[in-house]
């Protein structure tokens, strides 16, 4: 690692003698490839070889050039620690229709294929294995109230990174060497900025940035952190975080507050690899929490049940819905007018008709001036099942429930159920007739409504009512316990999908490489006002 270019002292010329001057934006009109973009392709594909940065076992570690203030933070450890580089391997030997580029080990066939395919203009192994080091960071942070990014990159080889660097850059930014590490900003001045901000408190010095990361769990290879009350002072007035931004739309209840809610806490997040899964874990502190459910009432379903999808607090997830069904059924029915109902004028002293007349179209017989009111397409959806909502959807899966399919059935319907838990169960019961009867009359599903103690169920065939109402062994099995392994006992949201038999009922369409996917879980629970949540993809 050389030392050879430290940052440049405050009494260096601006512009260094034969440089082009600089332009001070990322992305130039006339850059075809900047270092910002190699940079954040690095990233990416450090992403999709491995998980997240602990630290390095010694010397600087990136963060230490990156301010405390940063508001978002993407790290990188390309070394792909404890056996996860045999572990990648075995995984993606798995689809061998993903064609890796070239040789060598599993970071260099990954950086290799991803960044050369972006960009057919890099060498990889000329242009960046010579001097990439193992640790790669990318932050956003604040300078006198407006947001910048920062790239940090480990360089082993300081003289060939500045060189293939500035090339990259092509005058769109700046890069500046630190510690074995290349420093790069939109400017000059930007890039000192932050160094100089980072030497008076950086990330590794003060703030809740390590206790976070280190707080996920496992030894993960890249990670995410985001703190929503620092981003908001920087992001709130733009199109990203204003009342009408980007980030400020609800509608995903099921795990929390939806979006808007993001400003409110900090949010962690790592992946890692086995020979046999690949997990995302992550955590929130601060943001908004939702009521939490057994986690029994997934993994006791039967055990042949192909997909499941739990939730303690449905009412959260109906209330979020409801306006999406609505606008949904709105344009689908298109605000189609109702039929004209007013009465015609009388009718004129009838003329000679034409031959030709008698193929012209008949005129409306409409003569009102006010048209009657449109349908309503979420009115005649309620009317059809009998129910509204929210009201009595929330009524009929009261403070939990489960969504369970059973696979389907060489005669009738596939098997569903929903089991929930109502305050009111009689009442939840009368609805669920309600809704049994409306469907049975306007369509062939049959809704078979039963107990359970306390739970009603719901299902499509009076067998199936029978098997949901039981205690099964779902969490028993091998695919569930990997697909699930660490859920707690209470949960907000919890789901498993058995993808070894949807696959069969896809068809002779689905890649050899993709049946390897045996199954998904996901699970969210809180404790406070931290909620964590982990979701798994099992291979095999």
């Amino acid at each position: 690692m050389s030392d050879s270019t430290d940052v440049i002292s405050s009494d260096e010329p601006t512009e260094r003698p034969g440089r082009m001057p600089r332009q001070g934006s990322l992305a130039g009109a006339g850059a075809r490839t900047t270092a910002m973009t190699a940079a954040l392709t690095l990233v990416v594909a450090a992403g999709v070889t491995t998980a997240a940065y602990r630290g390095p076992t010694g010397g600087t570690s990136p963060t230490s050039l990156i301010p405390a203030g940063a508001f978002a933070v993407a790290t990188a450890d390309l070394s792909l620690p404890d056996g996860q580089a045999g572990a990648l391997e075995t995984l993606l030997g798995r689809f061998p229709e993903l064609h890796l580029t070239g040789d060598g080990s599993i970071r260099d066939r990954v950086l290799r294929s991803i960044i050369q395919s972006g960009d057919d203009s890099i060498d990889y192994d000329k242009d960046v294995k010579p001097w990439l080091g193992d640790h790669v960071a990318v932050a956003g942070w604040q300078n006198n109230g407006h947001p910048q990014m920062e790239v940090v990159l480990q360089s082993s080889d300081d003289s060939s990174a500045r060189s293939h660097l500035e090339h990259f850059l092509n005058d769109n930014g700046d890069v500046e060497f630190r510690d074995g590490y290349a420093v790069l900003g939109s400017s000059q001045d930007a890039v000192r900025s932050a160094l100089a901000a980072a030497d008076k408190s950086s990330l590794d010095d003060a703030g809740p940035y390590d206790g976070d990361i280190k707080a996920l769990g496992h030894t993960e290879a890249i990670t995410a952190w985001f703190d929503g009350p620092a981003a908001k002072d920087v992001l709130g007035p733009t199109m990203l975080g204003g009342p009408e931004g980007a980030l400020a739309f609800s509608g995903l209840g099921a795990f929390g507050g939806g979006m808007g809610t993001l400003f409110k806490g900090r949010v962690s997040l790592g992946v890692h690899v086995t020979d046999t899964v690949a997990e995302i874990d992550a955590r929130s502190v601060g943001a908004q929490t939702t009521k939490s459910a057994p986690s029994k009432m997934l993994t006791s379903l039967p055990s042949g049940t192909v997909g499941a999808l739990e939730f303690g607090d449905p009412g959260m997830v109906v209330d979020s819905v409801t306006p999406l069904i609505r606008g949904l059924a709105t344009f689908a029915g298109g605000g189609v007018s109702g039929s004209c109902a007013s009465s015609a004028p009388p009718t004129p002293a009838r003329a000679p008709r034409s031959k030709m007349s008698r193929h012209q179209p008949p005129m409306s017989r409409c003569y009102s001036d006010t048209p009657a009111p449109p349908i309503d397409p979420f009115a005649q959806i309620q009317k059809a099942i009998g129910i509204s909502f929210p009201d009595d959807v929330k009524t009929v899966l009261g403070d939990r429930a489960v969504v369970a399919f059973g696979g389907l059935e060489l005669a009738g319907l596939p098997d569903v159920a929903i089991r929930s838990h109502p305050a009111d169960l009689a009442a939840a019961q009368s609805l669920g007739s309600t809704l049994s009867t409306a469907l049975s009359g306007s369509s062939p599903v049959n809704i078979d409504v039963s107990t359970a103690g306390e739970d009603l169920i719901l299902a499509t065939s009076s067998a199936y009512g029978q098997e949901i109402a039981k205690a099964g062994d779902l969490g028993d099995q091998s695919d569930v316990k990997s697909a699930l392994d660490g859920i707690p006992g209470l949960v907000n949201v919890a789901a498993y999908v058995n993808l070894s038999r949807v696959w069969p009922l896809v068809g002779a369409g689905v890649p050899e490489g993709v049946k390897h996917l045996h199954a998904i879980g996901f699970w969210a629970a809180n404790d406070g006002d931290v909620q964590t949540a982990q979701l798994r993809a099992v291979f095999g």
